[in-house]
């Protein structure tokens, strides 16, 4: 498994934009095969600051899912959001335990 974990930081002014933006590339990235979780969370002491977190079945289906349609459209969203911080990272993992 693949956890794709980070952070990147939007103006507060932007808010309104991002959401919209942000939900689409959700929906539809998690209807891509492979995708096991797909998430963004706004942080909740620090303004502005969105916090990433996924699940990819293989290095292969994350390879696939920065090829598609949405990903670009997702990428000029941000561009157009003027992102700042950005701070995402994969990393190999097992199925974990609870703890």
């Amino acid at each position: 498994m693949i956890i794709v974990a980070g952070e990147f930081r939007i103006p507060e002014d932007k808010r309104d934009a991002f959401l919209p933006a942000a939900q689409k590339v959700m929906a539809a990235t998690r209807q891509e095969t492979g995708c096991l979780l797909y998430t963004f969370a706004f942080d909740l002491e620090v303004a502005g600051l969105v916090r990433v977190f996924e699940k990819w079945e293989s290095r292969e289906a994350l390879a696939a899912h920065f090829k598609t349609a949405h990903m670009a459209e997702w990428r000029q969203a941000l561009s157009a959001i003027v992102v700042s911080g950005r701070s995402v990272k994969a990393y190999a993992a097992d199925d974990g335990e609870p703890v």
